[in-house]
């Protein structure tokens, strides 16, 4: 969710000529560094851009976009008031709500696919089954991937191997991770799910020469939150029926697509046992490593 990877520049300056009707009201909205994994910090309002005129478009509010380092210090923001709606990661929503128990998801953005997990890939003939098999294999992986992702990898090598693989290989994107490990210059390869699917769609042939050896769990996708009480049930109201409207008409259908987004979604009444999962599988001692960033 609102990743900018290849983001041509023109279309973030095209989106932000739209003419919006406005209410004076000013809709502040934290977004955490993480939602950038690729991004150098000079370029981050040119990518706010996006996800700015999205919400501005399809609520009607005023709407500026403040990034932070962390996603805690976006809940910290929400739990202050200086912000009305931080953007999360799943996972890092989990975390938060931990540290501030007022936050409240009032939307999620879900991608294509839907799944938000990542895979371990090897040759269509590995005998080996087991990821310990692995460890003095040759590893490849995208030099940058998002963090859930990154997270399943640490936990594995800590669980499975028992430490890290020994040879490691960083490529330019996971397709290239793929495509090493078909063409035998790797052993196994960690990808996002999104990119697996993407990779099978774009090279069918090849893809039959790789299966996924284990995956993660479904991690939650990206969550819209705000304080418990902070909101109007009218502003509440607006924000979400707009949103949830956003894939219907043309323009709105291409706002979305540019920050990487299939639709909205309400919130499922199992949502926080989904947090749950998360933190168990993810224990919040991470914040300190993963969140805390900011001097």
């Amino acid at each position: 969710m609102f990743r900018f990877t290849s983001l041509p520049i023109f279309v973030a300056i095209t989106l932000g000529q739209f003419s919006f009707a406005a209410d004076k009201e000013v809709l502040h909205v934290g977004v955490p560094w993480s939602l950038f994994p690729d991004v150098p910090p000079t370029h981050l309002k040119l990518v706010n851009q996006p996800v700015k005129d999205t919400l501005q478009y399809h609520t009607g509010y005023v709407t500026e976009v403040t990034n932070r380092s962390s996603a805690l210090k976006v809940a910290e923001d929400i739990d202050a008031g200086k912000v009305q709606l931080g953007v999360f990661l799943g996972h890092e929503f989990a975390w938060a709500k931990q540290q501030y128990p007022d936050l409240e998801p009032l939307l999620l953005a879900v991608q294509s696919p839907c799944e938000v997990k990542a895979v371990f890939l090897v040759r269509e003939n590995a005998k080996a089954t087991r990821l310990s098999e692995f460890k003095d294999a040759r590893f490849a992986r995208a030099h940058l991937l998002r963090d859930y992702a990154n997270l399943y990898l640490e936990k594995s090598q800590a669980e499975e191997l028992k430490g890290s693989f020994t040879r490691v290989e960083k490529t330019t994107n996971a397709h290239n991770a793929i495509h090493k490990v078909i063409d035998g210059e790797a052993d196994i390869a960690l990808v996002e799910f999104a990119a697996w699917k993407y990779f099978q769609k774009l090279y069918p042939g090849r893809a039959q020469n790789v299966k996924v050896l284990q995956q993660s769990e479904a991690f939650p996708p990206t969550v819209i939150a705000y304080k418990k009480n902070a909101l109007s049930d009218t502003m509440k109201h607006r924000i979400r029926e707009g949103l949830l409207a956003a894939e219907q008409t043309t323009k709105g259908h291409t706002m979305i697509r540019v920050i990487e987004i299939e639709r909205f979604e309400t919130v499922p009444s199992d949502f926080d046992k989904r947090l749950e999962l998360v933190n168990q599988a993810y224990p919040c001692e991470r914040v300190n490593e993963r969140l805390v960033r900011e001097k």
